[in-house]
């Protein structure tokens, strides 16, 4: 699933289309969960080695997106996450890195948390 590398390019046209320009309550819209994303239906989630990553370090980044930290949500999404992925890169504090990013919403009362 995904990509074998972290391009800071595609992620500037996907911010281009899908964030730049809304507010906080447009990104966050999502109040149910897409059945492919769901944990109760994956029977087994892994982070392998493949050629392009033989050495692979499963990393999750979650945030926080109930509202209660504020904005920092918003600003991980808008430019946080692309300064986290490049600064992994760049520093290389671990060895090819396959980054799950999700966020977490409250058990009591969303539909779907994850």
């Amino acid at each position: 699933m995904g990509h074998g590398r972290w391009n800071p390019h595609d992620w500037a046209s996907y911010a281009a289309r899908n964030t730049n320009g809304r507010s906080a309550a447009e990104i966050f819209s999502a109040r149910g969960m897409q059945p492919a994303f769901d944990p109760t239906r994956i029977a087994m989630r892994e982070s392998r080695d493949r050629r392009e990553n033989p050495i692979s370090t499963a990393i999750i980044l979650a945030s926080d997106v109930t509202g209660s930290m504020g904005t920092i949500a918003e600003v991980m999404i808008r430019s946080g996450l692309d300064t986290t992925m490049r600064e992994i890169y760049a520093r290389k504090p671990v060895s090819d890195p396959h980054v799950m990013v999700m966020a977490v919403g409250d058990a009591e009362c969303d539909r779907a948390p994850l």
